[in-house]
C-alpha cells in the first residue's frame, strides 16, 4: 500500500477547458464481476456515470461540483481527487477561472502527466501536497504545458517547520 502525497490542485483556464477536463479526466470507476468469464478474467471497472458530476449556472456564473467517491484522474498513475462537493464561481478578468480540488497521489505527483493535460485541455495545473510519512512536501507547476516548478521540500524538523504535518501519509 502507498504512502500518500495529500493537497491541492489548483486548474487554470476558460471555464469551457475546465468544465471539459472535469468531464472527460476525473472518473469514478467501481470494480463489477462480468457474468459468464473465468474467474481471473471476471474482475473489471466500470465507469460510475454518478460518481463525479458538475453542472453550471448560467444566472450566476457558478460551477457546482460534487465527487461522490475518489475519482481517478485520467492520464495520470494513480492520482486521485477526493471526495467532495464544492461551488466555483466564474468571472475572471482576464478569462483564466481557478478551481482548486482535493487531491491524493500515490508517493508523489508526476509533472508529466500534467504537461500533456495541460496541453491537450489548454490548462494549467499547480499541486502543493503534504507527504507526513516521508516528511516532505511537493509542489508542481505546469504552464502552457511546461513544467515550471518541480520540487520536494525537506525539513530539518517536519513536525514543527511543515505548515500541516498531518496531512499525507
Amino acid at each position: 500500500m502507498p504512502n500518500w502525497c495529500e493537497g491541492k490542485l489548483k486548474v487554470r483556464g476558460k471555464k469551457e477547458d475546465i468544465m471539459k477536463w472535469l468531464a472527460e479526466c476525473v472518473s469514478v470507476w467501481k470494480p463489477d464481476v462480468e457474468k459468464g468469464k473465468p474467474l481471473y478474467d471476471a474482475l473489471v471497472y466500470k465507469k460510475d456515470e454518478d460518481g463525479v458530476s458538475y453542472t453550471y449556472d448560467e444566472e450566476f456564473d457558478e460551477l457546482h461540483v460534487n465527487v461522490k467517491h475518489d475519482a481517478h484522474i485520467a492520464g495520470t498513475r494513480r492520482n486521485f481527487v477526493e471526495k467532495h462537493e464544492n461551488d466555483f464561481s466564474f468571472g475572471a478578468e482576464d478569462g483564466n477561472e481557478i478551481i482548486v480540488l482535493p487531491v491524493k497521489a500515490a508517493w508523489a505527483l508526476e509533472s508529466e502527466p500534467y504537461e500533456e493535460l495541460s496541453k491537450k485541455y489548454g490548462l494549467d495545473f499547480r499541486f502543493y501536497g503534504y507527504e507526513r510519512n516521508m516528511e516532505f512536501n511537493q509542489e508542481i507547476e505546469v504552464v502552457k504545458g511546461v513544467t515550471t516548478i518541480d520540487r520536494e521540500i525537506k525539513f530539518k524538523d517536519y513536525w514543527w517547520e511543515c505548515p500541516d504535518p498531518m496531512l499525507g501519509g
